[in-house]
């Protein structure tokens, strides 16, 4: 059913399995008559992964078509070895454009057609997909004579310029003295001195950059406080036999509690949420626990969900993460956060285990849902914690020395090639870099050849790190003379997606080269004796960035497991990496503009990458290059882990306070100015999100989609507008409401309920009469009528004095032009 999302495929048989069978001696019949010939362009053949000749393509060859196994990824990893880089699903719709972009990193892969949008337009965007590409496109067969090729006009445009400014220190001495230094050695004409002073310069700069960069996690005490949920309404979802400790807690403290059992959880299970005031999901004890949140906040995503852990977080040294699976709620969870903050409240991490009363720890737990002031909470024997982010400067002169053989997973992608070049250059002595595609990676050659030109062995090999039995293979034959002594874990993909669109599946995948490829690792060099196991996070766990939930997921589960392993003994540190320029998965532009619009920035690699000599010192650290004075959606999801960063606490103290003077200049103003007042505060903000210069460039009238908005850009003016209103919105709001003009209208519906509706439009009369009487000249005809009727108009209104004459009657009698604008102004309370 449609509804469902899925439909019934109108045969009776399975294909690619044995009951395709019963139809061979019919299918012979009806393709008997075929005669194939050879064709001119070469067929790859998803039958036989390999060239075919297509006069063989007969009946029989469908026959086992239909029968046989599909071997699609085989054929489109043998185009990629084979140089092809442009990929075209001719299609009605776009099926498998997906898998083929997860064959490579600098593919162009396209459709031609879509679903429901079929026609000439839809093909014209097609074609234009492939062009900006760098496909070569005849667009004179389309075009025919009417073509022709256009110059760019030489002229500024609208004199805005749309390339970044470059930012260049220009007061001051550099680093410490050394410009007043490297210019005397210049002016000396010393050049050995030169050499030294720039190489200082350049590792006092890095230095100074990871100092920015770094940042570790922290928890703070925060003040006992009572909770009082009494009369309101609670879910409580968890697994069957669990979770009555939680609905105990919960009705203690005055509430409803409605109970729902987590295994049968899924969007469509799920009841309506009524007049939930909020819903306690206890998560699961394994992978499967991201997928059951992922489903719960998808189907409630206006009812603040609190998701509760057990030792999924470790609140100082004295204590061990314990259940890393859980790992991934907490990366999860701060993306739900980020892109539907009406439909979360938080997360709170209980101990395994506790000297205290059960009674205790609700009553905590409880006074934690109250207040909704924290969202990222440890409940311990000895107290409440909050989640802290605070900078962590180097503090230890050395770090990592490299030696023997390090194993570099992805390491012909181009983060594994940066780590690879500072391992040789801090001493390791061999490499073998794992990666899908081994030699046949682009660039792999020529990488093997740097390295080994800087005197280090090479070993490349094409494996699937998370299959245990080819990663035996591989560790079984490092050489003795060079044993392993690290692991660096950079491999990695990604698949984004707002969380409307994501799945399971979505999950898993994204999952699998992160999760099971570590796991695997771990589990095979385990008692290697290794000095360091580096796993390759990403800051999007721990900032919630919108549209890569199964990403942060993946990553929060690399973190919580480090820091478990570390407890336990093992050398393993997990790096959340902020983005690094030019390199990785995000050397693309639509994740670039993400970042930007983010406020983290590209790093350089080369210096980057240096952290990892000090990362070894801790389970965890993020090494991320934010400008939070461009992370207002942070605010959204509650500032309180931010406040111990002062740059941040100042960012989300600001944003309050404008959100509130907004709402109050709101509340203050006329009801016939709100329309416009609502209506540029909608355009201001789509223009933040788009990277406009003003709102002046975003049409009111225009659709969303035409002005450049996108699920997740939709999601990030959703989230704008429920700051600054205080409403909570759905996550489809933009496309709901499709143009600013048609947004704005619902919006100021909102924000005046329980208003006199027929008070609205009269009123908004009444500016727009302002507004024009104002633009009219002086001596104009017209507006010596209106001001004349203006006048009858507020004689007849007032109340008549004793004489029988209105007060206001008599003041507007003697009255001119411009005193009627000021009465209508001042008198009228209308600006």
């Amino acid at each position: 059913h449609a509804d469902d999302g899925v439909r019934r495929i109108a045969v009776d048989y399975a294909s690619h399995s044995a009951q395709v069978e019963a139809i061979e001696q019919r299918l012979a019949g009806d393709l008997a008559g075929l005669k194939p010939v050879s064709g001119r362009v070469p067929l790859y053949s998803t039958l036989d992964a390999k060239i075919v000749d297509t006069a063989g393509l007969d009946g029989a060859y469908w026959y086992r078509n239909l029968r046989e196994q599909v071997r699609f990824a085989e054929v489109i990893e043998s185009l990629v070895a084979a140089g092809h880089r442009t990929f075209v699903e001719v299609s009605a719709h776009p099926v498998l454009a997906m898998a083929v972009e997860q064959a490579g990193e600098d593919l162009t892969v396209t459709g031609t057609l879509r679903r429901d949008d079929g026609g000439r337009n839809r093909w014209l965007r097609s074609l234009a997909t492939a062009h900006v590409a760098g496909v070569k496109v005849d667009w004179t067969v389309w075009l025919g004579d009417a073509g022709r090729v256009m110059d760019l006009p030489t002229y500024a445009f609208q004199r805005e310029r749309f390339w970044p400014e470059t930012m260049r220190q220009t007061t001051g001495s550099v680093v410490d003295g050394l410009d007043v230094e490297f210019w005397e050695a210049v002016e000396r004409n010393d050049a050995s001195a030169v050499l030294p002073v720039l190489a200082s310069l350049r590792q006092r700069q890095a230095r100074s950059a990871l100092d920015r960069w770094r940042y570790r996690v922290t928890w703070s005490s925060l003040p006992e406080r009572s909770g009082d949920l009494l009369g309101a309404e609670w879910a409580v979802l968890a697994a069957e036999g669990s979770g009555d400790d939680v609905a105990a807690g919960l009705t203690s403290a005055g509430a409803h509690v409605v109970r729902i059992d987590l295994d049968q959880v899924s969007e469509r299970q799920l009841p309506e949420a009524g007049s939930l005031a909020g819903a306690v999901v206890v998560a699961g004890e394994g992978r499967e626990c991201a997928a059951q949140l992922l489903a719960i906040a998808q189907a409630w995503s206006s009812v603040p969900l609190w998701v509760l852990t057990r030792g999924a977080v470790s609140v100082g040294e004295h204590e061990s993460v314990v259940n890393a699976w859980q790992g991934q709620v907490w990366g999860l969870g701060r993306v739900i956060g980020s892109e539907q903050p009406g439909g979360w409240g938080g997360l709170i991490d209980l101990p395994v285990e506790s000297d205290v009363s059960q009674e205790t720890l609700w009553q905590r737990c409880c006074s934690v849902l109250a207040a909704g002031d924290e969202n990222q909470v440890a409940v311990r024997a000895d107290g409440v914690y909050g989640m802290r982010l605070q900078r962590a400067p180097i503090v230890v002169a050395e770090g990592w020395q490299p030696s023997g053989t390090i194993l570099v997973t992805g390491g012909t992608g181009a983060l594994g090639a940066q780590v690879s070049r500072w391992l040789v250059d801090r001493g390791a002595e061999h490499l073998v870099l794992v990666s899908r595609r081994g030699m046949a990676a682009p660039g792999a050659k020529e990488l093997v050849a740097e390295l080994s030109a800087a005197g280090a062995g090479v070993e490349v090999v094409a494996c699937d790190v998370a299959d245990r039995d080819a990663m035996a293979e591989v560790l079984a034959v490092v050489p003795e003379q060079f044993p392993l002594t690290g692991v660096v874990h950079t491999a990695g993909v990604l698949d984004d997606g707002v969380l409307g669109s994501m799945t399971p599946q979505r999950l898993d995948g994204v999952a699998a080269p992160k999760v099971d490829a570590m796991l695997t690792l771990d589990e095979l060099t385990m008692d290697m004796g290794l000095q360091a196991f580096v796993v390759f996070s990403s800051a999007a766990a721990l900032l919630g960035s919108p549209g890569q939930g199964n990403y942060a997921a993946a990553n929060g589960f690399l973190d919580a497991y480090a820091q478990m392993r570390r407890a336990q003994g093992a050398p393993m540190v997990s790096v959340a990496w902020g983005a690094w320029e030019g390199a990785g998965l995000a050397d693309t532009e639509l994740v670039q503009s993400r970042h930007r619009r983010a406020g983290v920035g590209a790093m350089d690699p080369a210096v980057a990458v240096t952290a990892l000599e000090h990362a070894l010192g801790e389970g965890y650290v993020a090494v991320a290059d934010v400008d939070w004075g461009r992370v207002q959606e942070l605010g959204a999801a509650g500032g309180a882990w931010l406040t111990d960063l002062p740059d941040a606490k100042a960012v989300v103290t600001d944003l309050a306070d404008k959100d509130s003077s907004w709402a109050k200049g709101l509340r203050g103003a006329s009801a016939g100015r709100r329309a416009s007042m609502v209506l540029a505060m909608v355009r201001q903000q789509a223009a933040v999100v788009l990277g406009h210069t003003g709102a002046g460039r975003v049409d009111e009238n225009a659709a969303f989609r035409s002005l450049g908005f996108d699920s997740l850009t939709a999601v990030e003016l959703r989230n704008r507008l429920a700051t600054v209103t205080g409403l909570s919105l759905p996550a489809g709001l933009v496309f709901d409401h499709p143009t600013p003009a048609a947004l704005s209208e619902h919006l100021l519906g909102e924000l005046v309920q329980g208003e006199p509706a027929e008070e609205l439009p009269l009123l908004a009369q009444f500016d727009t009469l302002q507004s024009r009487l104002a633009a009219l000249d002086a001596d104009s005809e017209l507006r010596t009528t209106l001001v004349a009727r203006i006048r009858g108009l507020a004689a007849s209104l007032d109340k008549p004095r004793g004489n029988g004459t209105s007060a206001l009657a008599e003041k507007l009698n003697v009255a001119d032009r411009d005193e009627i604008l000021e009465f209508i102004e001042n008198d009228l309370g209308l600006s």
